[in-house]
């Protein structure tokens, strides 16, 4: 008996473990951070004047289910001014909260300052009524530097899985960063970070 539920809860986490390996890593360069997601998604740009004069282009990378019941969404671009103090970051995340909440004319049930590796973000939870069905969306959006980055997660409330939203939320990583180009050394100099002897 023992070694049948032993032997059970073994195959069960080797599954667990493989279901956790097929997940997808979206890791553009130009991103400076890497999510995963747990299906593989396509890229697609937008670009709109949000200010007159100064076009916006943001970066999507979108994942579907293939039941077409669930979408995951890891986007990007930089804001126009450079950011000066916290209630400027405060403004620009009050204003990605409320641009998110806009198009879908949705009620904000949730909403939660957060910090990640010392940049301040937002996480919230918006409830959509389209046509009588309950859509749930959760989202997260994080300020570093000049860059808003925005994950969410969307399906039908009823079928909302708040492990695996959190999982995807929680994937991202702002420790990428872009290979540099090596500089190479003049001729005749010390090559660039050496110590002086």
């Amino acid at each position: 008996m023992y070694i049948g539920f032993f032997l059970l809860s073994w195959i069960w986490i080797q599954d667990a473990q493989a279901v956790q390996d097929d997940w997808f890593t979206v890791k553009p360069d130009e991103a400076r951070a890497a999510v995963r997601m747990p299906v593989e998604p396509f890229h697609r740009t937008r670009s709109f004047e949000a200010v007159r004069g100064q076009p916006l282009t943001i970066n999507m990378y979108l994942g579907t289910t293939p039941d077409k019941n669930k979408t995951f969404v890891f986007a990007y671009h930089d804001v126009f001014q450079k950011i000066q103090g916290k209630k400027h970051e405060k403004k620009v995340l009050d204003g990605a909260v409320e641009g998110a909440k806009g198009p879908y004319l949705g009620d904000l049930i949730t909403d939660k300052e957060i910090i990640k590796d010392g940049n301040r973000g937002r996480d919230f939870t918006i409830i959509v009524n389209q046509n009588g069905s309950l859509i749930k969306i959760k989202q997260r959006v994080l300020l570093v530097e000049q860059r808003l980055y925005q994950l969410n997660v969307v399906c039908a409330q009823a079928e909302f899985d708040d492990i695996e939203a959190n999982k995807f939320l929680d994937s991202l990583d702002l420790s990428v960063s872009p290979k540099k180009p090596k500089t190479p050394a003049k001729p005749g100099g010390r090559p660039t970070g050496s110590p002086d002897k």
